[in-house]
């Protein structure tokens, strides 16, 4: 039989081009659905929030806590207002003063970071010490304690949140979201937020979060020292999505 050479050679250079054309197509739909299980994979994103939920619980909690020192010292005799100078504590520290029972003291702290309060009535005082503290909002100048006219008992030192420090972060979220979140080296595509419930008032510093989206939260139960200088159990919970 006879049979056309170029005919033969033409068939079978479009079927070996067909062959390439269909393993090229493969390859592509494979990188395709590569590319997509990679960066659409739910799983991906669901570590990808893990982590980021880790990174913002760790950066909510450093801005939000703060040192505190706390002194129990007892007075012998002096009455009415009276200056504390406690060595061991820096000047750029503020106080807060407590009697026995934990009832707040109005409190004073001078520019060379003396505790100036009115120990009328009392002998035992807590006076706790920190930069996230208030300086005082009624000017007290008492006489400076000698040393022997009272001793300190004990001391304590410890991390605690506080709630200026939590307004002051509350601020920052809506003033400035961006620095902020870069700053907790969040990924482009993901949000936070933070909430805190104390007894008579909620901090709330998170943004719209769009429907269908998924949210991971974490919550604790925190101590935190309010603006009058008491403790005060609260509940922080952050949010990524």
């Amino acid at each position: 039989m006879y049979i056309n050479e170029t005919k033969f050679l033409s068939t079978m250079m479009k079927r070996g081009l067909s062959h390439i054309e269909f393993v090229i197509s493969f390859v592509l739909f494979i990188g395709f659905v590569l590319f997509a299980f990679v960066f659409f994979n739910p799983l991906q994103s669901q570590r990808t929030l893990k982590s980021s939920m880790d990174y913002a619980w760790i950066e909510v909690s450093q801005e939000t806590q703060e040192k505190l020192d706390t002194y129990s010292v007892y007075i012998f005799s002096a009455s009415g207002d009276v200056a504390l100078d406690i060595s061991d504590v820096h000047n750029s520290y503020n106080a807060s003063v407590e009697d026995v029972d934990g009832n707040i003291i109005e409190t004073y702290t001078n520019d060379m970071g003396l505790a100036n309060f009115d120990s009328t009535g009392n002998k035992f005082f807590r006076i706790k010490y920190s930069l996230a503290l208030p300086k005082g909002d009624k000017v007290i100048n008492g006489p400076v304690l000698a040393d022997g006219e009272y001793s300190i008992s004990s001391s304590t030192s410890e991390k605690i949140y506080f709630e200026s420090l939590l307004l002051k972060l509350n601020d920052t979220y809506f003033s400035d979201y961006d620095v902020l979140k870069q700053k907790i080296n969040l990924p482009n595509r993901v949000d936070f937020g933070f909430v805190v419930k104390f007894g008579d008032i909620d901090v709330l510093a998170v943004n719209e979060i769009p429907e269908g989206v998924e949210v991971l939260s974490r919550s604790d139960r925190i101590d935190v020292i309010r603006n009058s200088g008491k403790r005060e159990r609260a509940e922080l919970r952050v949010l990524v999505w």
